[in-house]
């Protein structure tokens, strides 16, 4: 039996015509849900960079700020150790605490001082024809090297007046525990106490001297010694 088709021809186009939009838009809203789908991910992976670079910055940040502390205290301790060699050699050739308790003992009330330094200077060092040779052990390692030192004390303060820096070296020069005291400067200078707006002169100094822990021998008495025993 045959089938009897009563649709027109034109319906039928038509028909085709609008299915074969609609799957044109499926297929396009398809595209686009997935380029969006797409974005968004791409999206969160580069959130998810920029969050680990952030954190990675952070912790070089963290890794540069610890190794600069690193770097700064080991200056401060190689700083501290060449002060600790220094006062172990000093200790070595003469009583540190006898030091300061002379100095203590020459100052007067009108004194206060605010630094002590020792310096370490090399004997072998000829001076106009003199040589210094050691009284005590005072040594210093340098290298493998080691060499005899003497030491220079630069002391600074304040003082009422110049009279009483003048008496001060004085008293230094007297004193067994220095020799070759002189002064470095010696200079007015107006203070004011904490509150006070009332200001006052004072002499502001700095003596420099060495410890007494060395002698001085002189090259032309040594060689005249060596004559008269050749005699």
């Amino acid at each position: 039996m045959k089938e009897l088709d009563f649709l027109p021809h034109s319906y039928k186009k038509s028909r085709k015509w609008q299915i074969s939009i609609r799957n044109r838009y499926l297929a396009i809203v398809g595209v686009v849900v997935l380029l969006v789908g797409w974005n968004v991910a791409i999206v969160r992976d580069i959130s998810n960079i920029n969050s680990r670079n952030n954190s990675m910055e952070s912790q070089m940040e963290s890794a540069m700020r610890a190794t600069q502390e690193h770097e700064d205290l080991r200056r401060k301790l190689n700083v501290l150790e060449d002060q600790k060699a220094v006062l172990q050699s000093l200790n070595s050739t003469g009583d540190i605490v006898g030091i300061f308790g002379e100095l203590s003992y020459l100052l007067s009330q009108n004194i206060v001082l605010n630094k002590v330094a020792f310096e370490q200077e090399p004997l072998n060092q000829s001076r106009n024809g003199d040589e210094y040779k050691l009284a005590g052990a005072g040594r210093s390692a340098v290298g493998d090297a080691v060499e005899p030192v003497r030491y220079k004390i630069s002391i600074q303060g304040i003082a009422a007046s110049a009279g009483d820096v003048a008496d001060f070296i004085r008293r230094m020069e007297r004193s067994a525990y220095f020799t070759t005291v002189y002064p470095a400067y010696s200079r007015n200078k107006s203070i004011s106490p904490s509150g006070d707006k009332n200001k006052f002169e004072v002499s502001e100094f700095e003596i420099a001297c060495y410890l007494a822990n060395y002698k001085e021998k002189a090259t032309v008495m040594a060689q005249a010694d060596s004559a008269v025993d050749g005699d």
